[in-house]
């Protein structure tokens, strides 16, 4: 059996007859019971978590030009007319329709804002706590 398989043994042990939540505590309860064999392997996995970020932390800081566009936003589809497009793929035309569409349905988007706003405004001026409430009041 390896180091690393006494160590688990030792912390599935340890686990099993511990009713402690803090992994903390534990970990201090156990380090006195390892040798030092064990302490080298445990010293060995923190200390690969930590290269490894901070070699993730480095490579993101060096990063100075902004990435591309994504697979996804290349392949995406837009609905023009019915008919399926690859973004790519879009005409002149095919723009200006898919412009005038979503201007259409921010504008309806807009109108149910307006909406849940003035019924927001009216449940506050009736002290009523809820919707349902206003809305019984109304119907009394």
């Amino acid at each position: 059996m390896t180091d690393e398989q006494h160590l688990n043994d030792l912390i599935d042990k340890a686990l099993a007859r511990s009713t402690e939540p803090d992994p903390h505590v534990i970990a201090r309860e156990l380090l006195p019971r390892l040798t030092a064999a064990q302490r080298d392997e445990a010293i060995v996995r923190v200390l690969v978590e930590l290269v490894t970020e901070r070699i993730r932390f480095e490579r993101a800081a060096e990063r100075t030009a902004k990435p591309g566009p994504t697979r996804w936003s290349i392949a995406s589809r837009e609905c023009v007319a019915g008919v399926w497009k690859f973004r790519t793929d879009l005409t002149v035309d095919d723009l200006f329709m898919l412009a005038e569409e979503y201007a259409t349905r921010g504008n309806r988007l807009l109108t149910i804002s307006d909406e849940y706003r003035t019924l927001g405004e009216r449940l506050r001026a009736s002290g009523c706590a809820t919707l349902g409430e206003l809305e019984s009041l109304a119907a009394a």
